[in-house]
């Protein structure tokens, strides 16, 4: 049995080897720059069309959008944010409640911020608002949010609406017609970490967060590789996944006294899972986890902490304090499922054990 077991895949996914070996001509032999007129620069056109072409069938676009790479998720994130607000003589920017970090201090700098609710963003839509901006899905919890129902507000209103799918992008469809401006991070879909995608409407345009830059062939080319890998595995993370994280929601629940499963009525991406543990810190579970090899997230980082993401949607305190968030990716396998599964097992006995007369 594998003693080793990666379930922090919505804080970033292991790059895959297909798209290692795809940079690595791009850091040694093809190292030019595409800025440049010489056939060292010219030569590597063919090789970013490629990756662009890649990423725009990844994204299912049309030719609606204008795609550009940059650094990170973050930084695509700053730019939407940054190109909306330069689009508008507004200045409102709404982000949901849970916003990762890239909306929330993006969006504090740009102008007057409201971090709203996701039942309420509608409601909160003025017409002053430059810009919704959120992501498809919540990394932590899996819940997919109501993008149809929060564009057809932002069109009443003249509100531009950005979104990112970082979450679900290669784990399930999604519909992007009615998105303005969309991001991902490449470092999600097993690409490498300095890498990220905007793409946004033709008639808005792009506002750079950093101007100058050239642009990074090695990272665009893995991305672009990561993106038509994504695409082709979709339907079996869809599926596969999916039902690996059912089992092990089914055995954690069965083998685990007052655990319970967070948000399964609700529409999920197929690869995230949020479980509470009655009795336990999460925090101490995590540090159990961890030592012996298994890996999962409470948050922190680009995430708001999970206790908190879950309080806002009405979860206890206490029961908050509890749960962990755990993510699968395609490499994920029934075998590091029962290990996992084992692993929590005892933990969770240990903790209790400890706990008794004191909580």
């Amino acid at each position: 049995m594998t003693n080793f077991c990666y379930l922090d895949n919505s804080t970033t996914t292991k790059p895959s080897g297909g798209a290692v070996t795809a940079m690595m001509p791009f850091l040694s032999d093809r190292w030019g720059t595409p800025a440049v007129p010489h056939d060292v620069g010219q030569r590597l056109i063919p090789h970013i069309d490629k990756a662009y072409s890649a990423i725009k069938a990844f994204l299912g676009d049309e030719d609606t959008y204008n795609i550009s790479f940059v650094s990170s998720g973050a930084e695509a994130v700053t730019t939407a944010i940054i190109s909306a607000v330069e689009a508008s003589d507004r200045k409102h920017i709404i982000v949901s409640d849970d916003a990762e970090a890239p909306h929330v201090k993006a969006a504090e700098r740009l102008g007057t911020m409201t971090q709203a609710p996701l039942g309420a963003i509608a409601l909160a839509i003025t017409e002053n608002t430059a810009l919704v901006s959120l992501s498809y899905a919540n990394g932590m919890t899996g819940v997919i949010n109501n993008i149809a129902e929060i564009a057809e507000k932002c069109r009443e209103k003249g509100a531009l609406l950005h979104v990112d799918v970082s979450h679900v992008a290669g784990k399930s469809f999604f519909d992007i017609d009615d998105i303005d401006i969309i991001t991902f991070a490449g470092d999600l879909i097993h690409s490498t970490k300095s890498s990220g995608i905007i793409a946004i409407k033709k008639e808005i345009a792009l506002v750079p967060a950093i101007a100058g830059a050239t642009t990074d062939v090695a990272n665009l080319v893995a991305l672009g590789y990561a993106a038509k890998e994504a695409l082709e595995n979709r339907d079996g993370m869809s599926i596969e996944i999916a039902r690996f994280r059912d089992m092990f929601e089914d055995k954690a629940t069965k083998a685990i006294k007052d655990s319970k499963v967070l948000f399964h009525e609700d529409e999920r991406v197929p690869h995230c899972s949020c479980i509470t543990f009655s009795g336990v810190h999460n925090e101490a579970l995590l540090y159990k986890l961890n030592k012996k090899n298994v890996y999962a997230t409470i948050g922190g980082g680009k995430f708001q902490q999970l206790h908190s993401v879950l309080t806002k949607k009405e979860v206890d305190k206490t029961t908050a304090r509890s749960a962990i968030s755990f993510s699968m990716s395609r490499y994920t396998t029934e075998e590091d499922i029962d290990y996992a599964i084992e692993t929590l097992v005892d933990a969770v006995d240990k903790l209790r054990k400890m706990s008794e007369g004191v909580l």
